[in-house]
């Protein structure tokens, strides 16, 4: 069974600026790439999180969405 996914506000607010820096700065193409990775990556955190890495604090994991993106849950 899926784990409900919840984001605190500082993580809602650190994804829609790096959102807005795509836009910004690349293609829609880009932009829509990170989103859907983004997404694609909640997915398989809510099924199983103890697949990806152990982060260096205990409790907390992490996982690359792109090559300058980290996303630590």
């Amino acid at each position: 069974m899926a784990k409900q996914i919840i984001w605190t506000p500082q993580a809602e607010k650190t994804f829609n600026n790096i959102v807005v820096y795509l836009e910004e700065n690349w293609t829609k193409k880009e932009v829509l790439n990170f989103i859907e990775a983004t997404e694609n990556i909640i997915r398989h955190i809510a099924r199983n999180s103890k697949m990806f890495r152990q982060s260096f604090r205990k409790n907390l994991y992490e996982t690359v969405v792109t090559k300058h993106n980290l996303l630590i849950f």
